[in-house]
């Protein structure tokens, strides 16, 4: 029967080891957006109003605004550049 191995899947996921598994992914997601949280705020030419919360997951969304994007660059490309040039 199909739905079997689904519902057996979705069991296991209330198993205290599964459970200790996510809850040690969400607190390595906590602290790496911690770190990058702390690192965007230490940018003197980011306002803080401009990062958005980051409450879950591990986006995180900055608006740059007109004077911290490089003159005919625009943010898509320059975030570009910043992953192959500075690896971030």
């Amino acid at each position: 029967n199909a739905p079997t191995i689904s519902q057996t899947a979705a069991l296991k996921c209330w198993d205290e080891d599964t459970i200790a598994e996510l809850e040690g992914h969400c607190m390595k997601y906590k602290t790496s957006r911690g770190i990058i949280l702390e690192e965007l705020a230490s940018i003197p030419e980011i306002e803080a109003e401009n990062i958005a919360p980051a409450d879950g997951g591990f986006y995180v969304y900055v608006d740059l605004g007109d004077n911290n994007v490089a003159p005919d660059l625009g943010s898509v490309a320059m975030c570009k550049a910043l992953l192959e040039e500075e690896s971030v």
